[in-house]
């Protein structure tokens, strides 16, 4: 299988925020990673966030690992142990809580030896369209049913009266208990700076005809299925007819006017948004667009 890049676009949740979203594609492999916002003191000085030192570190040694052996699995493992090496030197070895620990959302498609497959860890999604027919490879993820309670309990703190800092701060201690679920059976996966996360990584073998998509995506971009109510099949026919670009900006004018956050609850106002569309093809299918 050969995977052609077709449009990518990451954009920042505001102007005011790095970027903790990151594109990564090389030899086959295209991975969206989304970092997860810090719950605690920055441990990496040198960087905006450890989140943004976390994608990057990571996404740099996956392309290392990737390339020749193929085998997405391996290269992540390898790819942690060098994170994990590199932050204990950054931050002098001191120990963290678990909350403070960096950490990302993934989803992936790896062409490897034995076919291709989308990977996943955290509430990035990826959806497919094949043969006229469009669905997400993975069902929700519990970080999102634990996001629904964050969220629910953060709207109650506005309803008081307080404004949206004051309400962030004042349900910390909940978004602390729930990052500490992360890697854990009673959790959720996600990609962090310990091995125990491969274990929760979930896999999907992927087949494609002569018009296959996947679109790979944060959750600050998959939100049209909710903003939008949007179907598998309509979030590829918008980004094939507005671009990604096109969608974000849906999104942002919708986040906009519920500035609020009243019609659409949520923790952040805007969220980083990422999302890769691709066209997966059979190996002896020529093409004109540019591969990955």
């Amino acid at each position: 299988m050969e995977i052609e890049l077709l449009d990518s676009v990451s954009v920042a949740g505001s102007s005011s925020t790095e970027n903790e979203d990151l594109i990564v594609s090389s030899n086959n492999l295209c991975v969206v990673l989304d970092g997860a916002t810090g719950l605690g003191a920055r441990a990496i000085k040198s960087y905006p966030s450890d989140a943004v030192w976390f994608v990057k570190a990571f996404s740099s040694r996956l392309v290392v690992h990737w390339r020749g052996k193929r085998d997405f699995v391996a290269a992540v493992s390898r790819s942690i142990e060098d994170c994990t090496s590199e932050y204990a030197k950054l931050t002098a070895g001191a120990a963290r809580p678990p909350y403070e620990l960096p950490s990302a959302g993934m989803v992936a498609i790896a062409d490897e030896s034995e076919g291709a497959y989308a990977y996943r860890l955290g509430d990035c999604t990826a959806y497919l369209k094949s043969g006229g027919n469009a669905h997400r490879i993975f069902e929700r993820s519990p970080l999102a049913d634990l996001d629904d309670r964050s969220t629910e309990a953060l709207l109650m703190e506005l309803r008081r009266g307080k404004s949206y800092r004051q309400a962030r701060a004042a349900i910390l201690p909940m978004l602390r208990a729930h990052r500490t679920l992360m890697n854990k059976p009673s959790g959720y996966g996600s990609l962090s700076l310990t091995p125990d996360c491969i274990h929760y990584l979930e896999r999907h073998r992927v087949s494609c005809d002569e018009d296959t998509k996947l679109l790979l995506a944060s959750d600050g971009f998959s939100v049209v299925e909710r903003y939008f109510r949007y179907a598998a099949s309509d979030i590829f026919d918008r980004c094939e007819r507005l671009g990604i670009n096109g969608v974000i900006e849906k999104i942002r004018a919708l986040e906009t006017e519920d500035e609020q956050m009243k019609t659409f609850p949520r923790l952040k106002p805007q969220d980083d948004a990422t999302a890769v569309l691709l066209r997966l093809v059979p190996r002896e299918s020529e093409s004109t667009v540019s591969r990955i």
